[in-house]
């Protein structure tokens, strides 16, 4: 037993090298790489005005929707608390991307730990191994965004649920229930996993499930605390992302018919082809041995992901799937006897699924040379707070600057009144990016109103003198 907790050990201190090797340099990249820019900048500015006016979570900010920064309806914002915590009163987007790794890596290990019980050890190793190496697991496990967490809080809880089904621990089935509340405070959608507790629950004892207690302590702690907190939240905001995407695109069932295909074609982008084969392999391993948390699971994730994909062109709600074809992946590899041409096979397969997750890794989590151009403008000319408006939809250059402004025009249903309304608020500068859409008119205008401050061949910097 003291062997195999030191070998436990060293296994997971062997993967936390290679995961610090494959994705450390990039944990000092500013918020706007070229995949998402939008979500990390975003995160970032929680974090960033947290560390400046202090920190409280029923109270998350965004910039860009005026000359001050608005309350709004988001996820439980524990990522940018503890990057503020970390970074203390001038925290920087490594303090946040430490804070995502580790919660990535802790979700590694849980992943280990339920293999290795539900299956053996080998079987974990390959498991987490693969989990490390897929493409969407290098980008998002150091994003500024809420994904690493979510991982983290679904997979101990499948981890501890695993334990209680096996000893029976009243502790275990806490920890379980603790853990995915975790979950679904970092991203409501994960709710439908809350399938598999229900459905282990339930098979103990089907004629007494409603009369148990742990059934209810269980869905009071996952389910109810997460909802508290969003209702909590919710009056206080006219901007109420949470629940619009969750009543629009998941409850409404309307998008169902469109999620499969995608749902397909972001797997093969963030999990890859190699993976999704052993991953179906593994699949009808545990049909044959009805392997009802495997099929629960599965259900779980498709009632998770299946009606929102579908609704919203997102890819990284697929990011949910990664620790459920890495177990099965890595379980179907484990079922060949080790040799010469098995240890051929392992090595063939990893490297090409290595291959292919840099190779996306590397490409997605380069700076956007546009946002860098204008960003290199905005913090040389722009004095921080100051009240300042961008045209284009996407709002990272407000949220990363922690500049208060307005995204005007937006596109071209934007009106000119609203420019006009902006200049009458206040409105101190104007960032044009040159790679964005412009109305010629308010273009016009702002060149009329405004003095160029400078540009490059990114952006131009107008500062603006009032109605």
């Amino acid at each position: 037993m003291k062997n195999v907790t030191k070998r436990r050990w060293f296994i997971l201190l062997l993967f936390f090298i290679i995961y610090g090797i494959l994705v450390g340099a990039s944990l000092d990249h500013a918020p706007w790489e070229f995949k998402d820019s939008w979500r990390q900048a975003d995160t970032y500015s929680v974090g960033m005005d947290y560390a400046a006016h202090g920190i409280d979570l029923l109270a998350p900010r965004f910039q860009y929707y005026g000359p001050r920064a608005k309350v709004v309806q988001l996820e439980l914002m524990v990522l940018p608390a503890l990057g503020a915590l970390l970074g203390g009163s001038h925290p920087e987007a490594v303090h946040f991307r430490v804070v995502a790794a580790g919660f990535f890596f802790l979700s590694a290990v849980s992943l280990f730990l339920f293999v290795e019980k539900k299956r053996d050890q080998r079987a974990a190793v390959l498991s987490t191994l693969l989990y490390l190496i897929l493409p969407f697991s290098l980008f998002y496990s150091r994003a500024i965004m809420p994904e690493a967490l979510v991982l983290s809080g679904y997979v101990s809880s499948f981890y501890f649920l695993l334990r209680y089904r096996e000893d029976g621990g009243k502790l275990s089935l806490l920890l379980s229930a603790i853990t995915m509340a975790f979950a679904l405070s970092q991203k409501l959608t994960a709710g439908f996993l809350g399938i598999v507790p229900v459905g282990i629950l339930w098979m103990e004892n089907p004629r007494k499930f409603f009369l148990r207690w742990e059934t209810y302590v269980y869905g009071i702690i996952s389910l109810g605390l997460p909802l508290a907190y969003y209702l909590k939240l919710s009056p206080s905001t006219g901007e109420n992302f949470v629940g619009q995407i969750f009543f629009k695109y998941v409850l409404s069932g309307g998008q169902w018919g469109e999620g499969f295909q995608r749902i397909l074609d972001f797997l093969v982008r963030g999990a890859t082809v190699p993976v999704i084969i052993l991953a179906v392999g593994g699949l009808l391993c545990a049909l044959i041995r009805r392997d009802s948390f495997s099929l629960l699971w599965l259900l779980g994730l498709i009632l998770s992901t299946w009606p929102i994909i579908g609704g919203i062109q997102l890819d990284y709600y697929i990011i949910l799937w990664l620790p459920f074809l890495a177990f099965l992946a890595g379980e179907f590899l484990s079922f060949a006897k080790w040799s010469v041409a098995s240890a051929t096979a392992y090595a063939m397969i990893f490297f090409l699924v290595t291959s292919m997750g840099l190779d996306f890794f590397y490409g997605k989590s380069a700076l956007d040379d546009g946002l860098s151009g204008t960003m290199v403008l905005v913090n040389r000319y722009i004095p921080k707070g100051a009240f300042i408006a961008t045209n284009g939809e996407s709002p990272v250059v407000i949220s990363a600057s922690m500049n208060p402004g307005y995204r005007l025009p937006m596109n071209e249903h934007s009106t000119q009144r609203e420019l006009l309304d902006a200049l009458e608020e206040g409105m101190e500068y104007y960032v044009f990016k040159k790679d964005q859409y412009m109305d010629p008119i308010q273009m016009k205008i702002i060149q009329a109103r405004g003095v160029l401050v400078d540009q490059n061949i990114h952006a131009a910097i107008f500062k603006m003198e009032g109605p």
